[in-house]
């Protein structure tokens, strides 16, 4: 929602105040380093302006980023991208100061920062050249036209729930906690399964069900003290902040053996929550990058000028009463996404999780 020039131009000084006024409400939002934020329009409010002739095509393929921010290639349909490969600059421009730019009018933690700032490289208008390296330092640039309806790539297909014998380890049992994944999925039988298995890795990378709920139930029978959430009550002249206790029940107890649990700046909200609940009842190793750190219900408001914003309404604490907004769920176990590593096709937080499980 940049203002164009040309945007501007054609839709009229009324259109050109219309931006100006949600860029100034972006410019506002950044200051709350919150993943939650959001922009919409009111039930009555004037309608967003008809930008159909300007919408931008995005590129064929899915970015992650490596540990110094640069965009990397995770899935591709192009035949000008490759698994693996670094952008380095778009159209001569450096990727890291274009990502600088378009992020000081996004709202983000630190973590998710650089996952809302792939999207800075994503879409284009015009013929746009990149830069790339591959992981074995080459460099290429490689010019790519619009395509209008380009698909939306993702990842590559989820692993499937089950045995992890295919990287060498069958003693160990992988499941994916994303509400997809668990859909439909009996949960006492699943734990019945793992009785044999020697370690279990839980993959919180994605967005829980009810199913994932159930599931870990009974991997802290005894219940547990949940996580740190409190509520603010604001007036005029007070300001009281209340605690809001959500102990988890007591369970039938279900797999008994070690496990850890993967995260990522893709765990966000609801998932980041299940961590913490898991986290305060048996202290759960966590392994892989932090997470969004946005967490708690998230309230609304409608702002002059006919433009709605959202945001976290809740205070939100780690387990030892720590600041959790903006920094996300503590991680045990680091792991850096390498380039070398995608174009081979390893998971690598699946593979520290592994070294972690196997004696």
């Amino acid at each position: 929602l940049e203002p164009r020039p040309e945007i501007i131009e054609e839709l009229g000084e009324a259109q050109e105040e219309y931006f100006h006024h949600l860029r100034s409400i972006r410019y506002l939002s950044n200051s709350l380093m919150d993943s939650h934020v959001n922009f919409f329009f009111p039930d009555g409010a004037a309608p967003l302006p008809d930008l159909s002739d300007y919408v931008s095509a995005r590129l064929p393929i899915a970015l992650d980023h490596t540990a110094e921010g640069f965009p990397v290639v995770v899935a591709t349909e192009s035949d000008d991208f490759a698994l693996g490969d670094v952008i380095e600059a778009v159209d001569g421009r450096p990727v890291l100061e274009l990502i600088d730019a378009g992020l000081e009018f996004t709202a983000s933690s630190e973590s998710s920062r650089m996952r809302n700032g792939l999207e800075m490289v994503m879409y284009i208008r015009v013929p746009t050249t990149y830069r790339l390296r591959s992981p074995d330092g080459a460099t290429r640039d490689v010019e790519v036209a619009p395509i209008e309806g380009t698909p939306f790539v993702t990842p590559a297909a989820e692993r499937a729930r089950g045995s992890l014998e295919d990287i060498g380890h069958p003693q160990l049992y992988y499941v994916d906690l994303s509400a997809a994944a668990m859909a439909g999925v009996d949960t006492r039988e699943l734990h019945d399964t793992l009785e044999p298995y020697d370690g279990l890795i839980l993959d919180m990378r994605g967005y829980p069900g009810p199913e994932s709920w159930s599931f870990i139930a009974g991997l802290m029978p005894e219940g547990g003290p949940g996580a740190r959430l409190q509520e603010v009550l604001q007036g005029p002249d007070t300001r009281r902040v209340r605690d809001i206790p959500q102990p988890t029940a007591t369970s039938t107890p279900g797999y008994e053996g070690p496990f850890v649990v993967l995260t990522a700046p893709t765990t966000q909200s609801q998932a980041e929550h299940l961590v913490l609940t898991l986290s305060a009842a048996t202290g759960v190793e966590v392994v892989g990058r932090p997470s969004a750190g946005a967490n708690g219900t998230i309230t609304s408001l409608a702002l002059p000028g006919g433009i709605g914003v959202s945001f976290t309404g809740l205070i939100i604490l780690q387990n030892d009463d720590s600041v959790f907004h903006g920094v996300g769920v503590p991680v045990d176990h680091p792991v850096d996404i390498l380039p070398e590593d995608i174009a081979a096709g390893l998971d690598a937080e699946l593979e520290r999780a592994t070294e972690l499980l196997t004696p």
